[in-house]
């Protein structure tokens, strides 16, 4: 691949058209800094971030069934971030033990020292945590009407929130019963957060879908 290199410079006034590597169709600096400008307009309509006070009054006061739903998963989210972090505080030995139930069944820690807990190059502790963040943080952007204005909002929260339910139910129904034959109570509930946050994601989704659906053009080929 062959470096990019500015073209001699117009000497007739015109703008000069730079050939980089991330420019290789020798597209003007004007017509990349407008394509530039024009994606982060969009990008601010859709999160309605340049008017603060309705986002804040939506997310604060707003009583629709979507608004509702989505605080239950910042709530569900915050819940499985508390359980991962004790987790993770344990994989990463600042604690040496993680409390279970009375039950001979439980066997925390012989869970989450397994093999598998760390088979990712980090433990699995702190990527759960931080895909409970990120489904807080999708929670909580845009305003109430987002499936409509927005529609890329509520699909790519539910479909972030259904990878990390796939992965949940993984562990749940087949890693800790069937691999390491133990229960760990703190993964109970990081997978019940995860599938809970799933569940209600997936209403604003489909509306979201059939806006787009509907606001697509219909017209054929003439």
């Amino acid at each position: 691949m062959t470096q990019g290199k500015p073209m001699p410079p117009d000497r007739s006034g015109a703008s000069s058209i730079w050939v980089m590597p991330w420019n290789a169709e020798g597209l003007s600096n004007d017509s990349v800094r407008r394509s530039v400008e024009l994606a982060s307009m969009a990008f601010g309509h859709a999160t309605e971030g340049r008017d603060p006070q309705r986002l804040r009054a939506d997310l604060r006061d707003d009583r629709s069934p979507h608004m509702r739903r989505r605080r239950a998963i910042t709530v569900l989210s915050l819940v499985g971030m508390a359980s991962m972090a004790i987790v993770s505080l344990f994989q990463m030995g600042v604690i040496r033990h993680l409390p279970d139930p009375p039950s001979r069944r439980f066997h925390s820690d012989k869970v989450n020292a397994s093999s598998t807990a760390y088979h990712y190059g980090v433990p699995d502790g702190p990527l759960s945590l931080a895909a409970h963040a990120l489904n807080a943080v999708l929670a909580g952007l845009g305003g109430a009407g987002r499936a409509r204005r927005a529609p890329w909002i509520p699909l790519l929260a539910a479909g972030k929130a259904a990878a990390g339910a796939g992965v949940a139910a993984k562990y749940l129904f087949h890693q800790m019963p069937v691999v390491e034959q133990a229960w760990c109570g703190y993964c109970i509930v990081d997978a019940l957060a995860h599938l809970g946050a799933c569940a209600l994601a997936l209403p604003e989704a489909i509306e979201a879908a059939r806006e787009h659906r509907w606001s697509e053009p219909t017209g054929g080929r003439s």
